[in-house]
């Protein structure tokens, strides 16, 4: 208990992820290049298109629920596939913008 007051005296405030947009494409590149390593897979970039996708969703998991999307990404597909990413908030799931991890996005397709 002693600790959190210590620590509290000088509060860092971060913003969620959907308030950081510009941030996307950093961790993106960062967690893409981790997991490709650790999987043995060799993405050399991410396409335009699925940047725009991740950068058009909400994210309210923040950073985890990211780099959570980009490993399962990288891990199912031997090349960058962007219909593994979440849907954007206009897509088919309703309009809410839900990404349900363990599920392919309405109308996913596989990796090949």
């Amino acid at each position: 208990m002693d600790l959190y007051y210590r620590l509290n005296v000088f509060p860092i405030v971060v913003p969620p992820l959907r308030e950081r947009k510009t941030d996307i494409p950093l961790l993106v590149d960062h967690f893409a290049a981790k997991y490709s390593k650790t999987n043995h897979k060799d993405i050399k970039r991410i396409s335009t298109s699925a940047i725009d996708m991740l950068m058009s969703y909400r994210w309210p998991g923040n950073v985890r629920e990211l780099e959570n999307c980009i490993e399962r990404a990288v891990i199912l597909s031997q090349r960058w596939r962007y219909s593994r990413l979440p849907p954007a908030d206009n897509a088919s799931d309703g309009g809410n913008g839900q990404y349900r991890p363990g599920r392919d996005p309405p109308g996913g397709a596989r990796g090949h």
